[in-house]
């Protein structure tokens, strides 16, 4: 439940008075973790980057469900792909400018914490695209595709009783040196990569809704060696507002720059 002023709202209405970025040690799983939390990434900041995504990702889902219930009881699932393809070539297309978005400066800001490793991200349709996913397609051209995959996998899909082309299949896929991430890369690294995903998320905020969102950074220090932790804190002179929880004593530089406060038995105190 959303209230604004003690207003109750929808969320789409609150992505529309507010935006926030939060980053933690769970955001590891972004890279390290199922498809799923890939995607859920994708859909909560593209849903604050433009609300009418958000829409478009309601209605594909609604129609998501009608039809898996359809396919479950052996009945023509094929009936709902009309409003499939329409919806689904809309989250397509926003998650596909996302993506693009987020390598072409995530990856500078990884290099920059990390020491000059390089990131590397693309968007993994589920539905096989003319072209590689990075560079201009229509939406006819999307929506071709789609049709395409749907009708080649209905026999499968009735079989199994559930869609299986979409973007509830989509993935991202992540690379740091060249290897793959989710197999091949440190926990620091994970973190690392993270933490440069989550703050270039907040650079496209402000850009795109000009206000500055909220950042709120939990335990982001943790499993980062020195050095990261410095060039981290180097970046935060590109960003306003910051809130940082932290458990340990926080590095030296941020008590410099930043004020401190303390929670213990229920009292905040603020550090001198």
């Amino acid at each position: 439940k959303f209230t604004i002023d003690g207003v109750g709202v929808k969320a789409s209405e609150l992505f529309d008075n507010f935006c926030a970025v939060s980053a933690g040690p769970e955001d590891s799983e972004i890279l390290s973790g199922a498809a799923s939390r890939r995607r859920l990434f994708m859909d909560i900041y593209q849903s604050q980057l433009s609300p009418a995504y958000l829409a478009s990702l309601s209605a594909y889902q609604q129609a998501l469900q009608q039809k898996n219930a359809a396919l479950r009881q052996q009945m023509d699932g094929s009936l709902f792909d009309p409003v499939l393809i329409d919806y689904g070539v809309r989250v397509i297309q926003a998650r596909r400018s996302f993506i693009a978005a987020l390598q072409e400066q995530a990856g500078s800001l990884y290099g920059d914490i990390s020491g000059g490793e390089e990131l590397d991200l693309s968007y993994q349709p589920s539905v096989p695209l003319p072209v590689d996913a990075g560079s201009y397609l229509s939406d006819e051209e999307v929506r071709t595709a789609f049709e395409e995959k749907l009708a080649a996998s209905r026999e499968r899909e009735q079989m199994l009783g559930s869609a299986v082309v979409g973007p509830h299949r989509d993935d991202i896929k992540f690379t740091i040196g060249g290897h793959p991430a989710r197999s091949h890369a440190s926990q620091g690294q994970w973190r690392t990569a993270a933490v440069a995903l989550k703050l270039t998320v907040y650079q496209l905020l402000r850009d795109k809704r000009e206000m500055s969102p909220l950042l709120l950074l939990d335990e982001i220090f943790a499993e980062l060696d020195p050095e990261r932790c410095l060039q981290l804190i180097a970046s935060f002179s590109r960003f306003s507002q910051i809130f940082l929880t932290t458990a340990q004593p926080p590095p030296e530089p941020l008590l410099e720059n930043g004020r401190c406060f303390t929670l213990e038995a229920g009292r905040i105190t603020e550090v001198a």
